[in-house]
């Protein structure tokens, strides 16, 4: 039998941890009786961008109310990129709807999005926010530019997820609030001695839990191509449209329908 992983591949942060890999994800999460739903907070601008806009809060809200049976809900979040024009950036949420307690940790440290933040109040207006700040990885720099990038956002959103699950259910002794590296060598030593699946007679199709990112260095028309789209699309913010509280209010609407 061959390891299914290898250690320079779970230590190295500049790889990126697939979101479809589940080996992990029975350790963290069904072994302590709880599952994580991934969800896309994002509108996709074109194939490269996307934002947080009406129709996105829309996805969010009315998932949120349909889980609203269940006394606890974990979500992993897929938030476009405040650091570069391309690219996602996952987080993590959970909803206590026994306390009425809305969790959520970004990687970076940053608090919840305006437009999420707004948005929940008037969806939830009874619901309280908790937010941790902890800083577990570095600020992100454009991955079409630097090879150098901390791509440890979704591994650590499975981390903090469980975190929560600790905080919810009274067993804060075991929150761990791991950097990204910590975290990497802890999910090393759960899944290093899990063997790969033999295939016979057949082509082995299924994804390894990892992928490297671009190490190409962009052209010079590529280069001019991002600094273009910072400028425009990029920059948008929903809470900067005239409009904007009757957006909101539009989205909170039907999310309810």
């Amino acid at each position: 039998m061959v390891a299914k992983y290898k250690e320079e591949d779970v230590l190295n942060t500049r790889l990126t941890w697939n979101e479809k890999s589940d080996d992990l994800d029975n350790i963290l999460f069904k072994q302590n009786g709880f599952s994580v739903k991934r969800l896309s907070v994002e509108s996709q601008i074109n194939g490269a961008q996307s934002k947080i806009d009406a129709n996105a809060l829309v996805g969010l809200g009315t998932t949120l109310l349909n889980d609203r049976q269940s006394n606890q809900n974990f979500y992993s979040l897929l938030l476009p990129s405040q650091a570069c024009f391309c690219g996602s950036h996952a987080v993590a949420m959970a909803v206590d709807n026994k306390s009425k307690t809305i969790y959520y940790h970004d990687s970076h440290g940053e608090d919840m999005r305006k437009e999420m933040k707004d948005f929940l109040g008037m969806l939830l207006p009874e619901y309280e926010i908790s937010i941790n700040h902890s800083k577990q990885q570095e600020d992100v720099i454009n991955p079409l530019v630097s090879e150098e990038n901390d791509n440890s956002c979704v591994l650590l959103t499975k981390y903090n997820l469980r975190d929560m699950w600790y905080k919810i259910n009274g067993q804060e002794d075991k929150i761990c609030d791991y950097s990204s590296l910590e975290a990497r060598k802890d999910a090393w030593n759960k899944l290093k001695n899990i063997q790969k699946e033999e295939i016979v007679n057949a082509v082995e199709t299924k994804k390894s839990g990892f992928k490297i990112g671009i190490k190409k260095t962009p052209s010079k028309e590529e280069l001019n191509a991002i600094k273009e789209a910072e400028k425009t699309d990029f920059q948008y913010r929903m809470y900067n449209e005239p409009n904007y509280k009757d957006l909101l209010q539009g989205a909170v609407t039907k999310s309810k329908i």
